[in-house]
């Protein structure tokens, strides 16, 4: 990178970083965390990396070894103290205090994890298009009011897309000529994501694809070799503590089985999927009763599937994550509501006055253009770009493949935001580049005539 693109970086750096302090320390500081996964990420956290869980958990342990050890760095009372309760207890956790030093920590931590996503997007950016696209993307990433309030949490969101984006950012860097010591960095940090996330397992089939396309059989062989032995050595890390400790055989994580079913049957809450299922609820047959569930909807029924799971995945895509966050009716109800019974401009003016108008409304304005913009940017130059910025445009696709299966809602598709970001950033920049080209020749024509 040039001397104007460290500039660059650094000042949109600088500003990512006072939106989101002023953000987590003035405008949020006590977040309602109530409801959510954060205590049992904690709780679950603390016990693994003490040695004193008494049971195995779904989840990969990336995330619960950085709280784990988070908080026996600051030795935070109030979580200490919590509870110990199981994943599907029918018990309400205790209150966790959203000022404690253990939730400020993580959150202030979520920092560092959003400007490594951010470094990221721009080196991509820079490799995959140019300096205008690399800025305009990480720019984007900054100020996009979703990665905002996902600053503010103490969740898996953050730590995941650092994980990812980087070693999308180092494979990109070095994809022409790879080098064995980032091949392995490269796949350490997606097996990591992988311990973070189970969805991204099969990710890396995408990347030794295109080592293969990009060096050919003989030579991207042996670089791909290297990739899933560093991913492969990563993941074994958790199954083989499971063996030891629990005799139980799992790779990555659990729960796929789970979101397939759930992806059929659309019930999530887990007090109503232990209904469903019935005794196998408490037993260990919890998985085959979710394989039974979900291999019976595909050969009952697989138009009804296909027709929910599209539906579902689309449902997904156009909602904005994170607008949750914000208190009052839906901003897309209340829009279908006036477009079907209104359409006046008095019932416009009235909407806008709804609670926290204008924030879902830059929440909309940034997914709808990542998602216009980009995929434009995606298709348009297809045939031209794909075999360069395979990489991006397997993620995108993967993630999407993925949830056409399993459960889909907006936090589970939000990590492709930064990569249509990139894409939509390079269509905007075509678009201002072939304007700025036309301009000069129309000037030229007028004064001609004169």
């Amino acid at each position: 990178m040039t001397r104007a693109d460290h500039r660059w970086l650094a000042l949109i750096l600088i500003i990512a970083a006072f939106i989101r302090l002023s953000f987590i320390l003035v405008a949020d500081p006590a977040p309602n965390l109530s409801g959510g996964d954060v205590g049992w990420y904690l709780d679950k956290g603390r016990l693994l990396v003490s040695n004193k869980l008494n049971h195995p958990v779904q989840t990969g342990p990336t995330f619960l070894v950085y709280v784990g050890v988070v908080q026996n760095l600051i030795s935070d009372p109030l979580v200490s103290m919590r509870a110990l309760l199981s994943f599907w207890s029918p018990q309400p956790a205790p209150t966790l205090a959203s000022q404690s030093p253990t939730v400020t920590t993580l959150r202030l931590l979520n920092l560092l994890w959003h400007s490594i996503l951010i470094a990221a997007v721009y080196h991509l950016g820079k490799r995959y298009f140019s300096s205008g696209p690399a800025r305009l993307a990480a720019l984007v990433t900054a100020i996009s009011p979703a990665f905002v309030i996902e600053s503010s949490l103490p969740l898996t969101e953050s730590l995941f897309l650092a994980l990812i984006f980087g070693a999308l950012a180092i494979y990109a860097q070095n994809q022409d000529r790879p080098q064995a010591r980032s091949l392995i960095g490269v796949g350490v940090l997606i097996g990591l994501a992988t311990l973070t996330r189970v969805v991204t397992l099969l990710f890396p089939v995408v990347i030794v694809t295109h080592l293969v396309w990009l060096h050919g059989w003989r030579q991207g062989g042996r670089w791909a070799l290297i990739l899933a032995a560093a991913f492969g050595l990563t993941l074994s890390t958790w199954t083989a503590y499971n063996l030891y400790r629990w005799n139980r055989f799992i790779i990555g994580g659990e729960g796929l089985t789970a979101f397939a079913w759930m992806g059929v049957t659309g019930v999530t809450d887990p007090y109503a999927i232990d209904s469903q299922i019935g005794e196998a609820a408490h037993t260990e047959q919890r998985d085959q009763a979710f394989i039974e569930g979900f291999l019976g909807t595909l050969v009952n029924d697989l138009p009804g599937w296909i027709k929910t799971r599209l539906s579902n995945l689309f449902e997904a895509a156009v909602q904005p994550h994170n607008t949750v966050y914000f208190p009052g009716e839906s901003l897309k109800s209340l829009a279908a509501e006036w477009l079907r019974t209104d359409r006046s401009v008095g019932g416009l003016i009235k909407l806008s006055e709804g609670d926290a108008f204008w924030p879902k409304l830059a929440l909309y304005g940034f997914h709808l253009w990542a998602w216009g913009a980009g995929l434009l940017g995606l298709i348009l130059p297809f045939r031209r770009t794909l075999r360069p910025r395979l990489p991006l445009y397997g993620f995108i696709i993967y993630i999407l493949a993925v949830h056409t299966v399993i459960l889909a809602i907006p936090r589970y598709l939000f990590p492709i935001e930064p990569a249509l970001y990139l894409f939509g950033a390079g269509f905007t920049a075509a678009l201002w580049q072939r304007r700025r080209i036309v301009r000069p020749h129309e000037g030229i024509r007028l004064r001609g005539r004169q």
